[in-house]
């Protein structure tokens, strides 16, 4: 109990040091996300990522005064309370289960497609896409890519993996062709260091983009291209099975991914990403 109590403290103060509102779902996504990258620096703490199974018993905390509060407030007949208990325990159980929807080929390509033009909005999320599904990294690393960790010449970016490994991660020249005309807008705002990745929205203009921001830019772009939902996860699995499909060696693979090989030699977490529907995949996209 002495846990969870201090995971509905450790959520109210996070609320109150960004200022958000408690007890909603885009704030409990927010915590979840600071706490994956982060750790709980609002609290004075040093920096680094919480384990899954820390954030998990945390979330716990949230689920249970979430439904306290709706007892209560149903108790009081009071309707200005939302339920969202149900909401924190999808947050909860997302990281262990198959994303509701693995895109084939042609989803993607159709999704890519549909990102025409030279807004803002395109140039960012089209250069997102396209390094989320040509390299199978979280939506956590995406966000948390910088202009520093981009070596143009090289062609690579380094990243911290979920383990707090950091790995450096090729990219295809369709990856850097889509990076660079946002890049140039970027510059063009005088952002030249910090986030490669920023918000468009009115009240955090050009701030760092939280990974729930590239949830929410897959969501949208992805309802837009018809291809209905889609989580995040699903450029992972996409990537490992277009790559397989492909004749790509696993060891290739994980050089992206950061799978790591067991005592044989096998990449047996690989196969978690990897389907096999018959479906064709094309060589390249």
């Amino acid at each position: 109990m002495a846990l969870y109590l201090d995971g509905v403290r450790s959520f109210l103060e996070f609320c109150e040091a960004k200022q958000v509102s408690p007890f909603s779902g885009p704030s409990v996504e927010d915590w979840r996300d600071h706490l994956e990258r982060r750790g709980e620096t609002w609290r004075g703490k040093g920096g680094g990522p919480l384990s899954p199974q820390s954030v998990n018993t945390k979330l716990k905390g949230v689920k249970y005064a979430s439904k306290w509060r709706a007892w209560r407030a149903a108790s009081e007949n009071r309707r200005d309370v939302i339920d969202f208990a149900d909401y924190v325990e999808t947050l909860k159980e997302e990281g262990l289960k198959r994303p509701p929807k693995i895109p084939d080929f042609d989803e993607v390509r159709r999704l890519l497609a549909s990102l025409t033009g030279t807004s803002p909005a395109v140039l960012r999320d089209r250069a997102i896409l396209t390094l989320g599904f040509r390299t199978g990294l979280r939506r956590a690393a995406i966000a948390a890519a910088t202009k520093e960790s981009l070596q143009l010449h090289e062609q690579r970016l380094t990243v911290t993996n979920k383990g707090g490994e950091e790995i450096h991660v090729p990219l295809d020249t369709n990856v850097l062709a889509a990076l660079k005309p946002w890049l140039d807008w970027l510059v063009g705002q005088g952002v030249n260091n910090g986030s490669m990745f920023r918000s468009l929205s009115k009240t955090s203009w050009l701030k760092p983009l939280e990974p729930s921001g590239v949830y929410y830019v897959l969501r949208v772009r992805a309802k837009a291209a018809g291809i209905g939902r889609m989580h995040p996860h699903a450029m992972r699995h996409f990537y490992v099975t277009e790559s397989r499909h492909r004749g790509m060696p696993d060891w290739q693979i994980a050089l992206r991914t950061g799978h790591k090989p067991n005592r044989t030699g096998q990449y047996e977490m690989m196969d978690t990403y990897s389907h096999d529907d018959g479906k064709i995949f094309l060589p390249t996209f």
